[in-house]
């Protein structure tokens, strides 16, 4: 019952969070996490009814004793922190990687600011009471500080601990030390209202010329003043070319047709004949069609052709073949193979 009043809780008000801006509306069910992101706001709320408004009684007591002791004055940001990982649990639980890295750059902000006010209010010690812990950086404060003053002094460890919040403000953004410097130039720039200085635009982004303007450098779209007969010449001429326009070469083509037929006379001409005699013109030679090869049949395999005709072909006479030498009756091998034989059978 207390389970299902529970969860129920959560997936409303996980879904109202997706609900909110964009590109987390179609979240796979399989993915969501809205228990931990719900048990993760009622412990902000919880902390921040104590660091924030002060809420009183044993249960306000222990709940200060618990993250005021912790973090000490850095405390009354936790309940920013848990706000933070509520929301990004809620909207983008499958983002594993993003949250890991978010939540080691919160890690590291929230360490260097124990230590450096752990620093700023004299390094106290359990010893002097938790209450001096509690009001300066806690036992995080303490645990880090202590031993780096007792190492590298107190200077060169404000500046370690200075480092270490840089590097989690780096991690939370995503920046690249080499894009520390274009980052903040564009976010001087966003917020001063300035618009992209020239050769910092993509070049690759296509040219955009708003009317009226030139794509020309100021120097060269400038032109000096146009005296009251130059600008007349120049109106003469811009008319003259719009009505030249107006009419194009091939305007006559379409107003009639390309052939109009005429009436034409009965009127009989006579004595159409020329006094050049006509001649005949003699027929070229065709060229013969060549001649078609007779038809071929083939020899089936297996056949010996026959001579055609009175040839007759007469074996030549022995004596005309060398004679080699005769045939054996018998060899060894065969000798061996005869034996082998009989013994096998």
């Amino acid at each position: 019952m207390v389970r299902g009043v529970w969860m129920g809780g959560a997936h409303l008000v996980g879904g109202t969070a997706r609900k909110i801006g964009q590109g987390a509306r179609d979240l796979d069910p399989a993915h969501r996490r809205d228990g931990v992101a719900f048990a993760l706001l009622a412990l902000a709320v919880v902390v921040a009814a104590r660091e924030w408004w002060g809420l009183e009684g044993t249960f306000g007591d222990v709940v200060h004793a618990v993250v005021g002791g912790t973090f000490g004055r850095v405390a009354v940001a936790v309940p920013l922190l848990l706000l933070v990982g509520a929301v990004r649990l809620m909207r983008h639980p499958e983002r594993t990687q993003e949250n890991s890295r978010v939540s080691i750059g919160l890690t590291a902000l929230v360490v260097a600011a124990c230590g450096l006010v752990h620093v700023a209010e004299d390094l106290p010690a359990p010893a002097d009471g938790i209450a001096a812990v509690r009001d300066a950086g806690g036992v995080i404060g303490y645990l880090v500080a202590t031993p780096l003053v007792a190492a590298v002094t107190i200077p060169f460890t404000v500046a370690l601990l200075i480092l270490l919040a840089f590097f989690g403000i780096l991690v939370v953004t995503k920046t690249p030390v080499h894009m520390i410097v274009p980052r903040l130039r564009a976010g001087y720039r966003r917020l001063t209202g300035q618009h992209e200085v020239e050769g910092e635009a993509d070049e690759d982004a296509p040219l955009v010329i708003n009317h009226g303007h030139s794509a020309l450098p100021e120097d060269e779209a400038k032109t000096k003043r146009l005296s009251l007969r130059e600008r007349r010449a120049k109106r003469a001429a811009e008319k003259a070319e719009a009505e030249l326009l107006e009419q194009y070469r091939a305007d006559e083509a379409f107003e009639q047709a390309a052939y109009v037929e005429e009436d034409h006379d009965d009127e009989v001409v006579e004595d159409v004949q020329d006094d050049v005699a006509t001649v005949a013109l003699g027929v070229d030679p065709a060229t013969p069609a060549p001649l078609a090869a007779p038809p071929t049949s083939g020899v089936p395999a297996g056949t010996q052709p026959t001579l055609e005709g009175d040839y007759l072909y007469s074996l030549p006479a022995e004596d005309s073949l060398a004679k080699g030498a005769p045939h054996k009756v018998r060899s060894a091998a065969n000798d061996r193979v005869v034996e082998a034989l009989t013994t096998v059978l």
